[in-house]
């Protein structure tokens, strides 16, 4: 070999082993350091103290949940099925390594340089001590730390301890630590009674709790437990036939526990685990910290608005007998002042769905989309007494004959711009939206904060695309401050069991839409109310100014009610989950009015109790007031009073 290429392998060893010492050096070095600020060991796993709950608390630092609770058992009383689960899927090489799986660290370590590729790294003993004793920032540090623990368990601890502790302080979601609170939590039973299909269901949701939660998320989580089959299937434990057969099990766990708070526990959980990640925290880490999650929820306005859901769907329920199918209902209470969630009620019972309403996506909000409409038109220079007519008529697009009708099948001729929206005219808005398109609109509700999927079609002017309930709170509270839009949050700030606060909510605002404009809109939702569809509110006794669109999709299969106040917008809707008609007869079903309208006004005679007088709009220059007649538009002495711009009359 030649001599030159001889020296230079000679040199590059002893390069490496010279970097290799000196790392060595550097973790004695450390170790020494940080060894006395390594968390206590005691002489037995099994007498650490669990994870301290966290704890999600309301405005007024009342309990609004909590999360974990655990029944530890011994490893001798949980499924054999389990074992094999977790050891397949979480840690294949747990019987045969010290603690740190090298391959399975390179993987990990490899994986952060390849795009759109991540690998876990941590072994059964690594996430046991990262969840017993760390809960702090991803910093090279912690990670340091938590190695040096895992050593020292596996060094002190058997294998057989380690994994029973692990077992019993995991997180499963719905408030269970452990698996045998979720085996009683998901599945009405003991630990040790799980069948293989079960055990590969808890499985998978441990590795996302929120993700792959069976109630809200079962086709995700059926797939996550399949993966976990396909797994059992690798290792030796079931035969290949065995896996396919379990594979088309259906995903069965029973109701989840009756709470008032249960959609919204879900919510906050998922928002925070996002806004962990932003701030480059462990979002896994939430359930063990012993948090103090302190939200903007206030538990009393929770509560009735749970209940004016829970009591109104119950009513509704009987009066349509076979069409109410999986009859539900949702609301949205936000200030508008800064896009804090005072309530957000997601079902009438979480117990018999888990799926939040409130966040859904598919939902048409007929009527209630048309403030933006009307916004987009006075933008454009029409006035709100502009006059219109009223009169069906047909047109021919290029995929469709269209001919809009108005919920009743009225026509009412020739009148203002402003009494066609109190009395939600659909002609009057499709005959408008025919003539100058739809592209002002969706640029509308884009800068009021809409982002579900809009056509530029005239029948979106109508409502005719789905919005999420919590989207369309968080647009209207635009018309509410004066064009300037808050980004909806509950969580106010997060406190560690030490009393240091982890994180804290910075509001995120701006100015998106015309303060004049905004607050035409503003008094045409208030003329809604004392002249329009929103009628019946008027039996309710409020000191401020109150306003409110109706919404009801076609066929009777939405029922909304965006009401706004001063210092709060509250959106409702009520509807089957399966999008089945809510017809009474042929001719007859729930409309705005006598849905979300009803589930509003259960909740309104306690709102100004709760956050105090609202007062009225504040207006902004470049608004003034006539006396005019609603039908024709003209100034008269004893008319309605009505906000206008100057150039308007």
């Amino acid at each position: 070999m030649n001599r030159d290429l001889l020296r230079s392998l000679r040199l590059a060893l002893y390069s490496l082993m010279g970097v290799l010492g000196l790392g060595l050096l550097l973790m004695l070095i450390y170790t020494s350091l940080v060894q006395h600020q390594l968390p206590y060991l005691p002489q037995k796993l099994a007498d650490l103290e669990p994870p301290r709950r966290t704890t999600i608390l309301d405005r007024n630092g009342l309990v609004l949940s909590r999360i974990g609770s655990s029944l530890p058992v011994s490893l001798e009383q949980i499924s054999p099925f389990f074992v094999d689960a977790l050891l397949a899927t979480e840690d294949d090489a747990f019987l045969e390594h010290h603690g740190i799986d090298k391959i399975a660290l390179l993987r990990a370590a490899l994986s952060q340089f390849l795009p759109g590729r991540r690998s876990g790294g941590s072994t059964l003993t690594q996430q046991l001590a990262k969840n017993m004793f760390f809960s702090f920032e991803k910093k090279v540090d912690r990670k340091l730390r938590e190695m040096l623990l895992t050593l020292a368990m596996e060094s002190r601890y058997e294998k057989h301890d380690i994994l029973e502790a692990y077992c019993n302080t995991v997180d499963f979601g719905a408030g269970s630590m452990g698996v045998e609170a979720a085996a009683q939590e998901y599945f009405e039973k003991s630990a040790l009674g799980l069948e293989v299909v079960e055990a590969a269901t808890l499985v998978a949701i441990l590795n996302a709790p929120t993700r792959y939660n069976p109630r809200s998320n079962p086709a995700a989580c059926r797939e996550r437990r399949n993966w976990v089959l396909e797994r059992l299937g690798r290792t030796g434990h079931l035969e290949r036939d065995e896996v396919a057969r379990l594979k088309v099990s259906p995903i069965r766990v029973k109701p989840g526990k009756r709470n008032n708070a249960g959609h919204l526990r879900d919510w906050i959980l998922a928002d925070l685990e996002d806004e962990y990640r932003k701030l480059g925290l462990e979002p896994e880490t939430i359930p063990y910290a012993g948090l103090e999650i302190h939200t903007s929820v206030d538990a009393r306005l929770q509560d009735i608005a749970q209940q004016s859901v829970t009591d109104f769907c119950t009513d509704l329920e009987q009066r349509l007998g076979s069409n109410a199918t999986q009859l539900d209902g949702a609301v949205v209470a936000m200030d508008p002042r800064n896009g804090e969630i005072l309530a957000l009620v997601g079902g009438r019972d979480y117990i018999k769905s888990s799926y939040n309403c409130a966040l859904s996506p598919n939902r048409q909000p007929g009527s209630s989309f048309k403030p933006f409409f009307y916004y987009s038109t006075l933008r454009e220079g029409w006035s709100p007494l502009d006059l219109v007519v009223d009169s069906v008529q047909s047109y021919q697009l290029s995929d469709m004959s269209w001919t809009p009708r108005n919920w009743d099948y009225s026509q009412s001729g020739r009148q203002t711009y402003i009494y066609s929206l109190m009395k939600s005219l659909n002609v009057v808005v499709a005959n408008a939206a025919i003539r100058q398109g739809m592209k002002e609109t969706i640029r509308t509700a884009r800068l009021a904060g809409i982002t579900a999927p809009l056509q530029n079609k005239p029948s979106m002017a109508l409502g005719a695309y789905p919005v999420k309930p919590l989207e369309m709170a968080q647009a209207y509270s635009a018309f509410v401050n004066r064009g300037i839009r808050s980004d909806a949050y509950a969580v106010r700030r997060v406190v560690d069991r030490f009393g240091r606060e982890v994180m804290r909510h910075k509001p995120r605002q701006r100015q998106a839409l015309d303060p004049v404009e905004c607050y035409l809109v503003l008094d045409m939702l208030k003329g809604a109310v004392r002249y329009g569809t929103g009628g019946d509110l008027l039996s309710v006794r409020v000191s401020g100014d109150l306003g409110g669109k109706t919404g009801t999709t076609d066929d009777y299969r939405d029922s909304w009610f965006c009401a706004v106040m001063p210092r709060l917008v509250c959106v409702n809707w009520v509807g089957n989950r399966d999008n089945h008609p809510m017809r009474y007869s042929r001719e007859h079903g729930v409309t705005g009015a006598t849905g979300g309208l009803k589930v509003f006004k259960g909740i309104l005679p306690r709102v100004e109790g709760i956050l105090g007088r609202q007062g009225i709009f504040a207006v902004p220059e470049g608004v003034e007031f006539r006396d005019v007649d609603l039908w024709s538009g003209r100034e008269t002495p004893g008319g309605i009073h009505l906000a206008l711009r100057p150039i308007d009359y």
